[in-house]
């Protein structure tokens, strides 16, 4: 199980929404689960199937240098590290059409102008996940949006936010608390 600070530490080198450049090491033949990547100075990074071509001849071989972004943090109590979710930066390594649970492109427009950087909100808590250390809010019309953070809030608390990024690829409003 992880320290505290090996959390804090893996959040601060992975940023939610940040690129990162990984090497693919893995690639599950029987269960095609998803591949297996190296991030470097010990960082373990996994892109699940349902983000990758439906055809496993097209996902990325072993030895694969390219860009993901980070969708989420995976601090499971089994695991000695963390294992950083991940989504293929490149169209050719993804899957057609858009990310499940994402907004079409026409909403997406509409977001990130109604919330750009600096924005802030009054939102509620909706979904904790603490073997990623993230939680979602709404606010709005009903939209979400993801935050993560050691110490996690209770379902149902209001809060402020601040839109800290806008992510145009998988149509996501990454936030942080508001100060003060």
């Amino acid at each position: 199980m992880l320290t505290r600070d090996e959390a804090d530490a893996a959040l601060q080198r992975f940023p939610l929404g940040g690129l990162v450049a990984g090497t693919v090491v893995a690639v599950p033949v029987r269960a095609r689960v998803g591949v297996f990547v190296d991030l470097g100075q010990g960082g373990r990074g996994f892109v699940d199937s349902e983000h990758l071509p439906d055809d496993p001849r097209l996902w990325p071989r072993i030895g694969t240098r390219t860009t993901f972004e980070v969708l989420r943090h995976d601090f499971s109590s089994h695991r000695r590290a963390c294992q950083v979710r991940l989504w293929p930066a490149e169209p050719r390594f993804r899957r057609a059409g858009p990310r499940a649970g994402a907004f079409t492109a026409q909403e997406w427009h509409q977001v990130a102008r109604r919330y750009p950087i600096g924005t802030v909100v009054t939102a509620t808590v909706t979904r904790v996940f603490p073997d990623s250390r993230s939680y979602w809010i709404a606010f709005g019309p009903g939209r979400a949006a993801v935050a993560t953070a050691t110490d996690l809030p209770q379902v149902g608390t209001v809060h402020r936010y601040v839109v800290i990024a806008t992510l145009d690829t998988t149509r996501r409003l990454v936030v942080a608390p508001a100060d003060g």
